[in-house]
């Protein structure tokens, strides 16, 4: 006699792996944009002072906050040179954001000193915000004017 429908029947498992293939096959990746951008005050680079900081402190922090509705927003930090006050967004695993509305917080002085902007561009009331994607653009935020351009 034939098993043909009881489970572990070679039927059954040819079904449960064709199942398991379609569902991982359709499933949706998003596609994720890396960001660059510059800091700028009234128009010119941000100068960012790191004599004296701690190993590893670049004296500044920017991060990009998703935004909108729904469960759990990410934090994505900037790589941020204080040399050129230039900056990029690689993303959690280097592949870049995913699209959305962002909102920029930004922190001038040592990580865990008070902030030189005095929260003024915090994570929750920060002016600064863009949507991504912004393929092959640069982000521009002047901290004098409290304003964020696409170039």
């Amino acid at each position: 006699m034939r098993n043909m429908g009881l489970p572990g029947s070679p039927l059954m498992l040819t079904v449960a792996w064709l199942v398991l293939l379609l569902g991982v096959g359709c499933q949706e990746t998003k596609k994720k944009y890396p960001l660059q951008g510059r800091l700028m005050e009234n128009g010119a680079p941000l100068q960012v002072k790191t004599a004296g900081l701690p190993p590893g402190d670049k004296g500044i922090q920017v991060n990009f906050h998703q935004m909108g509705e729904g469960g759990n927003k990410e934090v994505f930090p900037a790589t941020v040179n204080p040399a050129d006050a230039t900056f990029t967004v690689p993303g959690l695993d280097g592949k870049g954001v995913p699209p959305g509305k962002y909102r920029v917080s930004v922190s001038l002085g040592a990580f865990g000193t008070p902030d030189k902007f005095k929260d003024v561009f915090g994570p929750t009331k920060s002016p600064l915000t863009c949507d991504v994607p912004l393929t092959g653009k640069t982000i521009v935020i002047d901290v004098g004017t409290k304003k964020l351009t696409v170039e």
